[in-house]
């Protein structure tokens, strides 16, 4: 799939070293991430001008230029445009118009954003602060799933409880508070859940908790929220989803949790595994309306 115009969370910060480049997908689209001479987070088409090697595979100079495995050709983050070639002699200038595609990069609350449109039409500024409270727990990690991004979105507004997991938490996907709605450009779906350990025979009339998930539009970010009885904030979690080909999408989440009635975080987690049964209840009712949004 051809990567829309949009600001796509393709990592985290932590995860990109001063020592190599890393490579990330939006779609059809290989990019390769490395810090430059400044320990900016650069982004630039993963591929040299030379003989299409991809820039991943080789290595950050110490003056954070991004140097190709294949012939050693040199490229800075900012312009994309190559600064070397190892077999010029002093005498000769590498070429204007010898260089790469680069894109715009923004750090956001650890996540490191690529623009995958044009470098000077960018779009409204990412957006995934959660806020967390002095003392909560935090949690970052990553999973490749098995479903298109499409899917994803579907499941995250239809029955979460597939794709998270919650400490000490029960998930009642059977319980919604309403249909789903648009909230500018995204969609809002809003769940019951329990504190787990209480069998239940029947749903509460009344559950005692909400969770709440918010799916941008186009990119499938997602906020979710874990809220008490009280309407306290108990967790919150923002998960950045990328697609990496027709049937693969990329989650990579960061949270924070404060301690429940036992004494755990109710930290929020991606599951490691999808329930295929579960995934094939699923109602995707959710579904056209994300399509449509995404489609503006």
């Amino acid at each position: 799939m051809t990567a829309r115009p949009y600001w796509w969370a393709v990592a985290h910060e932590a995860d990109i070293p001063a020592s190599r480049p890393v490579a990330v997908k939006v779609g059809d689209l290989a990019l390769v991430l490395f810090r430059d001479g400044t320990g900016a987070v650069a982004a630039l088409e993963d591929r040299c001008a030379h003989r299409r090697a991809p820039l991943s595979l080789g290595v950050v100079t110490a003056e954070g230029l991004v140097q190709c495995p294949y012939h050693g050709w040199r490229y800075e983050g900012a312009s994309g445009k190559c600064r070397a070639i190892p077999n010029f002699s002093a005498q000769e200038k590498v070429p204007g118009n010898f260089g790469v595609r680069p894109f715009a990069t923004r750090i956001v609350d650890g996540f490191v954003f690529v623009w995958t449109g044009d470098r000077g039409d960018v779009g409204n500024e990412p957006s995934a602060t959660m806020d967390a409270p002095v003392g909560a727990t935090t949690a970052r990690h990553a999973r490749a799933l098995p479903c298109p991004h499409a899917m994803y979105a579907a499941l995250m507004l239809d029955r979460p409880g597939v794709l998270l997991s919650i400490g000490g938490i029960r998930l009642l996907d059977d319980f919604r508070w309403g249909d789903p709605r648009r909230e500018e450009s995204a969609i809002v779906s809003e769940f019951g859940a329990v504190w787990s350990g209480k069998r239940l025979d029947r749903l509460p009339s009344s559950p005692p908790l909400t969770l709440r998930v918010t799916v941008a539009a186009g990119t499938a970010a997602t906020h979710v929220t874990l809220r008490d009885e009280a309407d306290t904030m108990i967790a919150a979690a923002f998960l950045a989803a990328t697609p990496q080909g027709a049937m693969v999408t990329q989650v990579q989440l960061a949270g924070w949790a404060t301690d429940g009635p036992r004494g755990k975080p109710a930290t929020i987690a991606i599951r490691p595994s999808l329930d295929v049964e579960a995934v094939a209840r699923t109602r995707v009712a959710a579904l056209p309306d994300w399509q449509a949004l995404s489609a503006v």
